[in-house]
């Protein structure tokens, strides 16, 4: 199951507008479409998703109040447990999370949409029209904002209704997502769990300093010139060589520097249309941090996800990593 998405043969949980996830898997779709089809191309819809009591399907009592999450499956029509709750645990549905999305839709489209872990947790991205464009009259870099409404259907996790800047086609971009930095509102799976959800839409249609925050210091980034020294003098503040060079620590030093220089000079092509800017020296590094890992397992389909997740900073460290990027870039640029 690649990137735990869910799958059945050549059927995948998943759909997307215009471009294909990074796993190949799903229904790719050329125009806007509406919630209805979005669950049908998904796979998200017709699950009747239901309670049951414990007691009644194991034909045992249970010492609590105790409740499974049942489901029709998308693929087979087979009833499956895909989770157990408390007795006070309430249901939503596909189709209300994503009927959800059209209250604040009005300047979004449909981006993405799909079931994960065997359909445990289900996710679905709202593309928003207002992207940050930055230096419109000269790079013209885009950055991509989206509303993410995603639910465990297992009793692990909230409703989460967010802003993020993250396209999610996963669980390791999910779990990007959920890491951000943004407005947000969690919403316990209770009887009260509709009317917090539309407070909430209603806060996010206003809140906006995040937002406004990151394309703020983004611009000042932009405005400043950066120069090769300039560059290496916050990498070598990031990444200082050994002083001893214990267990060949100091090649690996040295072939770390090559590929961060390999991204800031082009070779990869991701940095062709940034000027040599602060946001390069931000994008760099980040992009580096993010992507040029080594991973287990080769060119497997286990390795190969070993490495996404590997490049999706899904710890500690990897976040610790990329403020640290932003603190020294924003320290550069003076702010």
């Amino acid at each position: 199951m690649v990137a735990a998405v869910e799958t059945y043969g050549d059927l995948a949980a998943f759909a997307s507008l215009r471009v294909p996830a990074w796993h190949r898997l799903g229904n790719v779709f050329d125009k806007p479409v509406s919630t209805k089809e979005m669950l049908d191309l998904s796979h998200l819809g017709g699950w009747n998703l239901r309670l049951v009591d414990a007691a009644d399907l194991a034909g045992v009592p249970f010492a609590k109040p105790t409740q499974f999450v049942v489901r029709d499956n998308p693929f087979t029509g087979a009833v499956e447990v895909l989770g157990t709750v408390g007795g006070r645990y309430e249901i939503l549905s596909n189709e209300e999370a994503l009927n959800f999305g059209d209250q604040f839709s009005k300047n979004r489209r449909w981006e993405t949409a799909g079931s994960i872990e065997n359909g445990t947790r289900v996710f679905a991205t709202l593309a928003e029209a207002d992207d940050i464009v930055l230096d419109p009259k000269g790079q013209n870099d885009t950055v991509k904002r989206y509303t993410l409404i995603t639910t465990a259907h297992d009793g692990s996790g909230p409703v989460v209704i967010k802003r993020v800047h993250m396209r999610v086609v996963c669980k390791n971009t999910l779990g990007i997502a959920l890491r951000e930095a943004g407005d947000e509102v969690k919403v316990r799976h209770t009887k009260t769990m509709r009317d917090r959800m539309v407070a909430g839409a209603k806060a996010l249609g206003f809140l906006q300093a995040n937002n406004d925050a990151f394309e703020a210091a983004a611009q000042k980034m932009i405005a400043k010139s950066a120069t090769d020294a300039d560059f290496w003098r916050i990498v070598d503040g990031i990444f200082p060589k050994p002083e001893k060079d214990v267990k060949g620590v100091v090649k690996k030093w040295e072939n770390k520097r090559d590929s961060i220089g390999d991204v800031w000079n082009g070779t990869t092509s991701s940095m062709n249309d940034l000027d040599k800017t602060a946001w390069r020296v931000f994008n760099t590094l980040t992009e580096h941090g993010q992507w040029f890992r080594q991973t287990c397992n080769g060119d497997t389909p286990a390795g190969r996800e070993n490495w996404f997740a590997a490049g999706a900073d899904f710890d500690a460290s990897a976040k610790a990593f990329r403020q640290d990027v932003f603190d020294r870039t924003m320290a550069f640029v003076g702010a």
